[in-house]
């Protein structure tokens, strides 16, 4: 895990520059453990960052897609992707509100095309609401190749223990 004191100062400072440095430092530090959890789902399914926005509270992650990872009928899996979306909007949601523990209250995840193997997927994660208590995202999944959207999922975590104990 990530030392959220270490980087609250730097989110609270004037520097912009210097907020969006730390901001991905965060990403880059928290993805680093997840995926270096042996065994774990994040550490299967290898995400990759692209890129990151502290002002516009976005993340950016790329996930190649494997033969684990399709369904019967030999498309990413429905399921996978959903997980995906969680993974990805509870790493964006641990940064942007320096919470440790933000568990995942609703998804609703909409299929629009099925993504192929051989093909790769783009998820962008967006806040849309970062309260006390309740922090909601948005995310869309594209298909690396053409652009073409995957799938749209919209997410609620609950903050449980913020790092100033405001929430």
């Amino acid at each position: 895990m990530i030392d959220y004191e270490e980087f609250r100062s730097r989110l609270e400072g004037d520097d912009e520059q210097d907020k969006e440095n730390a901001f991905r430092e965060m990403a880059q530090k928290n993805l680093k453990w997840r995926v270096s959890r042996q065994g774990s789902i994040v550490y299967m399914l290898e995400p990759q960052l692209i890129s990151c926005s502290y002002a516009k509270k976005e993340l950016v992650m790329r996930y190649e897609l494997k033969d684990w990872e399709l369904n019967p009928l030999g498309t990413l899996h429905g399921g996978v992707t959903a997980t995906m979306f969680d993974n990805q909007g509870g790493l964006l949601v641990q940064i942007s509100s320096l919470c440790k523990k933000t568990p995942t209250v609703y998804l609703n995840v909409s299929y629009t095309t099925p993504l192929m193997p051989g093909e790769n997927l783009v998820i962008k994660a967006r806040v849309t609401h970062l309260g006390k208590r309740m922090i909601n995202v948005t995310e869309e999944a594209f298909a690396e190749s053409d652009g073409r959207m995957i799938a749209t999922a919209m997410v609620g975590y609950m903050a449980i223990d913020h790092v100033d104990k405001k929430c």
